[in-house]
């Protein structure tokens, strides 16, 4: 998986998925299509994410297989509903440094994050949470997340979440 991953996030990636949410914030028309998109497959199928980003990535020289242009749809709809794209690479680490409502409620919104198995489950919860973080959300942690949503990356959120939460 690591290589896979690594091919898919190569700096040409990033730099494609930051200049296409910069312009999409700009396109009314195509950040609508996905923001009322209400599963990955919706997205999947837009023209703003076929031709939009897609497109922009091939003409760039990023070409990824079917699978995981699949999964890139996902963070992509969720993206469409952030207003800012942050550095930070850890969506826990992140979540857990929201000064935003008690350390329960926090905790009990992540518990439930990390219980979600299926991808339009996920879709939902990644919506209300950047929802919840006023539309910031950690380009790369909510990205890499959301295309490897596995137990391996439901650990390692738990572990920069509580890690840091334990600090404070």
């Amino acid at each position: 998986m690591e290589e896979k991953e690594s091919k898919m996030f190569s700096g040409p990636f990033w730099e494609v998925l930051r200049e296409w949410h910069a312009e999409l914030v700009d396109d009314r028309g195509a950040r609508a299509a996905l923001r009322r998109a209400q599963t990955p497959t919706e997205v999947f199928i837009s023209p703003a994410f076929q031709r939009g980003l897609l497109g922009r990535m091939e003409a760039r020289g990023v070409k990824l297989p079917y699978s995981q242009r699949e999964r890139l749809a996902l963070a992509a709809g969720v993206l469409a509903h952030a207003r800012t794209l942050l550095e930070e690479e850890s969506f826990g680490r992140f979540f857990a440094g929201l000064d935003k409502g008690s350390r329960e409620a926090r905790d009990m919104r992540f518990r439930k994050l990390l219980a979600v198995d299926d991808p339009e489950s996920l879709y939902r919860a990644l919506l209300r949470l950047a929802r919840y973080m006023d539309q910031a959300v950690p380009l790369q942690g909510l990205v890499r997340g959301a295309a490897y949503w596995n137990d391996i990356t439901k650990r390692r959120w738990a572990n920069d979440y509580y890690t840091l939460d334990s600090n404070r």
